[in-house]
């Protein structure tokens, strides 16, 4: 189960990502044509570190070698998902975040409560 929320985290940090860029945050977020700074920091930052802790989920459940691999495969899928999501369906990217934290938080909660699980419950 571990391996579904990196994987989600994955695709929460590319889309995080991808709207702190003014183009993307503009056509998605804002209703004007200025970004607001402070909101951009949190999109980069909440991006960063979601990428960073399925980072270490990967490979805490699969080990450095196995854990790179399946890293890798699920960012390359990640990022289509969302280069599509941007090109086409832009209005829906609000959405499908919010949709992702919801399903990474019940995913969460769901199994045995550990450690790992209790903490990506609560950064949910």
């Amino acid at each position: 189960m571990s391996m579904y929320i990196a994987s989600l985290l994955v695709l929460l940090s590319c889309i995080l990502l991808s709207l702190s860029i003014k183009r993307h945050y503009v056509s998605a977020i804002a209703q004007s044509k200025f970004s607001n700074k402070d909101s951009i920091m949190l999109l980069r930052i909440g991006g960063f570190f979601c990428l960073i802790f399925s980072f270490i989920v990967f490979f805490d459940t699969q080990g450095f070698a196995l854990g790179l691999v399946y890293l890798v495969a699920t960012f390359t899928v990640a990022s289509l998902i969302q280069t599509l999501l941007l090109s086409y369906l832009n209005h829906w990217i609000n959405k499908v975040s919010l949709a992702l934290a919801l399903i990474i938080t019940v995913l969460t909660l769901h199994e045995e409560s550990t450690q790992l699980q209790t903490l990506v419950a609560y950064l949910s």
